[in-house]
């Protein structure tokens, strides 16, 4: 800057006073530019620097890898295989005589057979992404699994204490309950579910647990309770026999009230078990 000043200074004297401003001030602003284009690529330069520095010095523990280990793959193939052969047993001619495969709607009138076909979709989507990795199937594919993983976590633990915690109090909890089932059925998809609900929970790296996926698991709620009035109005009975039984309107609507708030209690006991054993990933939801 000292250097500008004579400038300036020669100038003046040799136009007997009169300062030619224009080229002083664009040499003036040039020099001032560059001095700061500098400044600011050292700065940049000392960011990047300090960047790469600590990825090359963050140990692969702090991190969180969306990776499978071996005991997810095989755990999801095996889960898959239970899930959907039981699944897939009530389209078969061994179970026509059920009321699900004679009644409106099929057993999707359960809210059981529901949360249990969407868990097997749910596990035949995890193998896919724990054997082709997010890069193959795409970020969106990857994380909406995740997503899944949590409703299906959530939604078949509310199905297990539905079923054991207040529709066993009553005598006859499901349509046809005199009537003879294969003994592995209702443990199946009344405890199984739950089960590997659990173990996925504690060991899978993909499962999300944020804000989205409640959202959508209280739509999917929503759906099913507007879809069991709907039978209820179309065949004059609810899916549920015991819910015919309750007091009209105030019975119906504080067994949803308890299914919901079991829902959210549930979703909130998973997130923080997943947050203390470090499966819980910053940003999962986004898609």
């Amino acid at each position: 800057m000292g250097n500008n000043k004579a400038v300036l200074d020669n100038l003046s004297r040799e136009r007997g006073g009169r300062m030619v401003a224009g080229p002083v001030v664009e040499a003036i602003g040039k020099s001032r530019a560059e001095w700061e284009g500098l400044t600011t690529a050292s700065g940049a330069g000392r960011k990047v620097g300090l960047c790469a520095s600590y990825v090359e010095n963050t140990p692969p523990s702090a991190t969180t890898s969306t990776k499978a280990s071996v005991f997810q793959k095989v755990f999801h193939v095996v889960a898959f295989i239970q899930t959907f052969s039981v699944w897939f047993w009530h389209f078969t001619p061994a179970a026509s005589y059920l009321p699900g495969r004679q009644l409106y709607g099929l057993f999707f009138r359960y809210l059981t057979f529901c949360t249990y076909t969407l868990q097997a979709l749910y596990y035949a989507c995890a193998v896919v992404c724990d054997f082709a990795g997010e890069e193959r199937v795409g970020r969106r594919f990857h994380k909406a699994t995740g997503m899944l993983a949590g409703l299906v976590f959530t939604m078949s633990n509310v199905v297990t204490f539905m079923y054991y915690g207040v529709m066993q109090q009553f005598s006859d909890p499901i349509e046809g309950s005199n009537v003879d089932r294969p003994p592995y059925l209702n443990i199946s998809v009344h405890l199984i579910n739950c089960v590997t609900s659990w173990i996925d929970l504690l060991t899978t790296k993909n499962m999300s647990l944020c804000g989205d996926t409640i959202k959508a698991t209280w739509a999917y709620g929503l759906t099913y309770t507007a879809w069991m009035h709907f039978i209820k109005n179309h065949t004059g009975k609810y899916p549920y026999p015991f819910l015919d039984k309750i007091p009209p309107v105030l019975g119906p609507l504080l067994v949803v009230f308890t299914a919901f708030f079991t829902l959210q209690f549930i979703f909130i006991v998973g997130r923080k078990i997943r947050e203390k054993i470090g499966l819980a990933v910053e940003g999962e939801c986004l898609l």
